[in-house]
């Protein structure tokens, strides 16, 4: 009879095996502004924390602290459906708004990073 090899697993494939699946959880965009704030008023929070206290991977955590892209995309969706007329000077303020929010002193908001957002999101020139 054959002998039976021991089953080696990592913790990371036992808990795999062992834990339900996480359901997957997104934030509104206030929460996402919040997690912004939280981070800027307290630099040395970590990610881990913040994606305990949302209930939320620490890689969605990075994604929003990283991107002052998405939350102005989706800033811009509601004021476009609002009926409202976005210039280039309101959205350079705006992406420096978010910038500011998201802890991102060296973003400058300039004419062709505004260019490229348009491009980027199918705006109208």
């Amino acid at each position: 009879m054959p002998k039976a090899k021991p089953i080696n697993l990592s913790k990371k494939q036992l808990s795999k095996e062992t834990s339900a699946p996480k359901k997957r959880k997104s934030l509104t965009a206030a929460q996402k502004q919040e997690v912004c704030l939280k981070k800027k008023s307290s630099p040395f929070l970590k990610n881990k924390d913040l994606a305990k206290e949302y209930d939320v991977s620490e890689g969605m955590i990075c994604d929003i602290l990283k991107t002052k892209d998405q939350a102005l995309a989706l800033w811009v969706e509601n004021a476009l459906q609002a009926g409202l007329i976005i210039s280039d000077d309101i959205l350079s303020i705006k992406a420096l708004e978010f910038a500011f929010l998201c802890n991102e002193e060296k973003f400058k908001g300039s004419d062709g990073w505004i260019d490229k957002f348009k491009k980027w999101h199918n705006l109208k020139q």
